[in-house]
């Protein structure tokens, strides 16, 4: 295979600081739906391995107020309904089980689909976008240019785009404070799509400490990367980039210039901040489909049900 042309994203330095304040959230994983994603679609230069992954959903409640948050919505068991009859054949590949619907799901653990104030989507593949609508109180909120993209949000005026600050929290450039009070900080990681989202979620505070050493976040990273591998690489691995390959029609003297990301060099660059902050003792970061997750936080029938974050680093959740 020819080299990737791209120069590889520097390693992110800067640290702005974490959010002020001492409430929390409670965040619980759910994993209803799992798909296959071969690694040549996720990492570069691939294995033969074809591994099956998670469909994460986060399900977020703030605990001053008792507001309930989605991050994600996964897949729904109709997902094949919003999606044109001659692209179907194109998500063979990714070999999809729903074992049952998130509304499903949450009544089964006692949270009612009218209960949910905002639903997150981080970006507008159908395996993050479910079915809006059977949230009815819901706001949903999207990043930029993304509602459109979105079949299931046709019709629905309970739609808006992050109203971003410029303010610095973490490793990224824009946020959005979404309660107000640092629990749940949405920031813009584009490259994988446009309009790209993760969230900061502060799920535990020491307010005794003057430096909060003993505050614990999670950043739900959703898809800024699709691979373990990537985000925390041993010393062995530290050559792997994001998946780029080359279709059989393509000639064998040009670069790879297939790519499940967008915009390969953005990509890149947010991957490094969500790097950073994995690197950081007090945040666990996340990625929608990632399998070593998926076993260490118990699997696929453990899952099901929810397996809560809070308290993740006492329980041995971070890699």
């Amino acid at each position: 295979m020819s080299a990737i042309v791209e120069p590889q994203a520097a390693a992110y330095t800067h640290w702005h600081g974490l959010p002020a304040g001492t409430a929390c959230c409670s965040a619980t994983a759910f994993v209803a739906a799992s798909l296959t994603l071969p690694e040549w679609y996720t990492i570069y230069p691939p294995t033969l391995a074809d591994p099956r992954c998670p469909v994460t959903v986060v399900l977020l409640r703030h605990e001053q107020s008792g507001k309930v948050a989605l991050f994600d919505l996964g897949i729904n068991q109709d997902w094949r309904k919003h999606i044109p009859e001659a692209d179907l054949p194109e998500y063979d590949m990714f070999n999809i089980e729903v074992m049952e619907d998130l509304v499903d799901v949450l009544a089964r653990t006692g949270v009612k689909r009218d209960e949910v104030d905002l639903v997150i989507l981080s970006h507008h593949h159908f395996d993050h976008t479910g079915e809006p609508s059977l949230f009815p109180n819901a706001q949903v909120l999207v990043g930029s240019g993304v509602a459109a993209k979105i079949p299931a949000l046709k019709g629905l005026d309970n739609v808006s785009e992050v109203p971003w600050s410029s303010k610095p929290v973490a490793s990224f450039d824009l946020s959005y404070d979404v309660w107000g009070d640092g629990t749940l900080v949405l920031v813009a990681a584009p490259g994988h799509t446009e309009g790209h989202l993760a969230a900061l979620v502060r799920t535990s505070a020491n307010p005794s400490a003057d430096s909060n050493p003993q505050d614990e976040y999670v950043l739900l990273a959703a898809d800024c990367c699709h691979h373990p591998v990537l985000l925390s690489p041993k010393r062995d691995e530290e050559h792997f980039r994001l998946g780029k390959w080359r279709d059989a029609s393509d000639p064998e003297d040009e670069p790879l210039r297939h790519s499940n990301y967008e915009d390969y060099a953005l990509a890149e660059s947010t991957l490094e901040r969500v790097k950073a902050a994995e690197r950081r003792d007090e945040i666990m970061v996340v990625l929608s489909h990632n399998y070593r997750t998926w076993k260490r936080l118990g699997g696929k029938e453990r899952m099901l049900n929810g397996v809560e974050l809070n308290g993740w680093k006492g329980k041995g959740f971070k890699e």
